[in-house]
């Protein structure tokens, strides 16, 4: 459960730093709202872009997995 609120902070942290990257408060060219409008905006493009890929991702390698009846394990001396 750790690595996945690690994941979305992760990715919520690089929304934020792209949403950033866009602001330009000098020389009164942004307002505080239009800078905080940006930011907000990168961190939402950043996590619906991405975390569906993850969460599609993380299914793909979840179905990899044989179910319960499907495996035997080995047995010693085998």
């Amino acid at each position: 459960m750790k690595w996945i609120a690690g994941i979305i902070g992760a990715l919520v942290l690089w929304g934020f730093l792209q949403g950033a990257s866009e602001v330009d408060l000098g020389q009164g060219k942004d307002t505080a709202v239009e800078a905080a409008g940006k930011i907000v905006s990168g961190v939402a493009d950043t996590t619906v872009k991405l975390l569906p890929r993850l969460i599609d991702g993380a299914a793909e390698l979840v179905d990899k997995i044989p179910d319960n009846g499907d495996y035997e394990p080995p047995t010693i001396g085998e």
